[in-house]
């Protein structure tokens, strides 16, 4: 009866030990799945990865190219500040030699308005000469000569005086002449120093510009960089979500292999007592045939009653 019950015992444990066996195998196979996936998945963060640190390397090297046009931007302005300083100061030129030139005008007009004679310079000079060839080649009383005397000594003081306010008069057309083309020169500084502030400030627009479409262009590249960092976030976790179910599933093996262990265990101590079971019956026989001295020993009674120490 308990050799039967003993040998159910055992059907049931390798019954369960071959269950056992079969879900670990079943485990390995969702435990390699699993893996997969998360290997997938990891290769896909490191291609993800490459690539946003590639957009990212392009995108310092729009933000250099940006930054190197803001210093050429910030040069042509530099520019243009100092050429807009030179045209504020040319146009202060410009406007004491007007000043100058005005005044240099004024004093000409002046003495041209105080002149002695209205007369024209030639007109007396040929009158101052009639008068002479006339003293000099008509006879004529005294009284007639000495008028024509005063009239020539009048004359010459008229020319005289003439020459010498056309003379200043002269002295200032010089000067305004002079100071008209010193004027001339201060506007054509004024001219290119102008010219220079509208071509720097073009450049500087162009320089702004480009380094505005390259921050912008940086920019672009940066957002494609964090998108993809995002997926590669979202993927990670996709990954380690498979890790972590790849882990549990150790887990679980480790669990099945440690039933299994048990199972044997359990079944070792089984196999054991049916053997001691088995041997204190022949022990039992042998010491009753070892009592009634009729039957004889086998090799293993003999043996049992031994390491007893019975005989």
């Amino acid at each position: 009866m308990s050799d039967n019950r003993s040998h159910i015992a055992l059907g049931s444990g390798l019954l369960n030990f071959v269950e056992l066996q079969v879900q670990i195998a079943n485990q390995y196979t969702l435990v390699n799945e699993h893996r997969k996936k998360r290997d997938q998945y990891n290769e896909k963060t490191r291609e993800l990865m490459r690539e946003s640190i590639q957009l990212r390397e392009e995108r310092v090297k729009f933000i250099e190219q940006a930054k190197n046009e803001q210093k050429k931007r910030d040069e042509m302005n530099s520019k243009v500040r100092e050429y807009k300083e030179q045209r504020k100061e040319l146009n202060e030129e410009i406007k004491k030699a007007r000043e100058r030139l005005n005044e240099l005008k004024q004093g000409r007009n002046e003495l041209e308005d105080n002149s002695p004679s209205k007369s024209p310079t030639k007109r007396l000079m040929r009158e101052l000469k009639d008068s002479e060839w006339i003293i000099q080649t008509t006879v004529m009383s005294l009284d007639k000569e000495r008028e024509l005397v005063k009239k020539i000594a009048k004359l010459e003081a008229q020319l005289e005086e003439k020459t010498t306010a056309q003379n200043k008069i002269n002295e200032f057309q010089s000067k305004i002449i002079e100071e008209a083309a010193s004027l001339g020169a201060i506007k054509a500084k004024l001219e290119h120093s102008h010219q220079k502030v509208i071509d720097y400030a073009k450049k500087a627009q162009e320089h702004h510009d480009q380094m505005e479409k390259l921050f912008l262009k940086a920019k672009e590249f940066e957002k494609r960089a964090d998108e993809l960092y995002k997926q590669f976030l979202e993927v990670k976790k996709l990954a380690d979500d498979e890790h972590k179910k790849a882990v549990k599933i150790y887990e679980k093996i480790d669990m099945l292999k440690k039933e299994i262990n048990d199972l044997k265990k359990t079944e070792e101590e089984e196999k054991q007592r049916r053997i001691d079971v088995k041997l204190e019956e022949k022990e039992k026989v042998a010491v009753q045939k070892l009592k009634e001295k009729r039957k004889k020993l086998t090799m293993e009674e003999f043996r049992i009653l031994v390491e007893k120490g019975l005989i």
